[in-house]
């Protein structure tokens, strides 16, 4: 299986690159589209304001395939399990303070029923 992050660039919406490249113009292009493809996925799932939501696992699942991650709603069944405790980034300028995530948490409810929360982190500045 890819990482997870290569998996969201399925999600992206910029285009395929062109012409010949560079090693480094290639992995730089194929970090925008990780970087797009989350921001994309992050708009689903959250909006374009919100911080948190829960989904089940099968609103996971079809959220996936909705996005393009995914091929199929069974496949994104499949990978959810992967997402739980791991974070994606969606904005990243090479500064800590800028660093930006989704985050993927494991919660049930108190039937014991298993979902997921989905949160964008972004850090809080603190001046000292």
């Amino acid at each position: 299986m890819d990482n997870i992050e290569e998996l969201f660039a399925r999600a992206s919406r910029l285009g395929e690159l062109e012409g010949y490249h560079t090693n480094l113009e290639l992995v730089e292009w194929n970090r925008q589209r990780e970087l797009n493809g989350a921001r994309v996925f992050k708009r689903k799932a959250l909006g374009f304001c919100g911080k948190s939501s829960i989904k089940t696992l099968d609103e996971m699942a079809e959220l996936l395939c909705k996005t393009n991650i995914v091929s199929s709603v069974q496949e994104g069944r499949k990978l959810v399990p992967s997402l739980k405790g791991n974070r994606v980034p969606y904005v990243y300028t090479g500064m800590a303070l800028d660093e930006r995530y989704i985050v993927f948490t494991e919660v049930k409810d108190s039937k014991g029923n298993e979902a997921i929360k989905v949160e964008a982190y972004i850090p809080k500045f603190t001046a000292q």
